[in-house]
C-alpha cells in the first residue's frame, strides 16, 4: 500500500445481491423516491375537494416500498369511469421519476 491510498479487497457473498437490496441505504434511497412519487402524483391529482390530495401516501418495510392512495374511489381517479376522467396522478408521477408503475388492489 502506497501513502495517501488505501486499498480494500473483498469477495462478494453468494447473497450480496439480496443484501444490498435490503441495506439501510438501498431502503432509504427507495423511501425517499416514494416520498418523490406523492409529491409530484398530488401535483398531478384532481382537486375538485382535495381528498384524493389527502389520501396519497408512501410506506416502506423491509420488503416493500410504495406511493399509494387510501381513497376509496382511488382507482376512479387513476383509471377514469363512470363519467370521471383519467386523471392518473400515479402514472404520471412514475414517469415523470422513471420508475415502474405496478398496480396493485386488495
Amino acid at each position: 500500500m502506497k501513502a495517501g491510498r488505501v486499498d480494500v479487497r473483498f469477495e462478494v457473498a453468494d447473497d450480496a445481491a439480496e443484501n444490498l437490496v435490503s441495506s439501510r441505504y438501498a431502503r432509504a434511497k427507495r423511501r425517499d423516491v416514494a416520498k418523490e412519487l406523492v409529491r409530484f402524483a398530488k401535483q398531478n391529482a384532481p382537486v375538485a375537494t382535495g381528498a384524493y390530495r389527502r389520501s396519497l401516501r408512501w410506506l416502506s418495510t423491509d420488503t416493500l416500498t410504495a406511493a399509494l392512495t387510501t381513497d376509496i374511489a382511488g382507482h376512479l381517479v387513476e383509471y377514469g369511469g363512470g363519467g370521471v376522467p383519467q386523471y392518473a396522478p400515479l402514472r404520471r408521477a412514475a414517469l415523470q421519476l422513471d420508475v415502474r408503475f405496478e398496480p396493485h388492489s386488495h
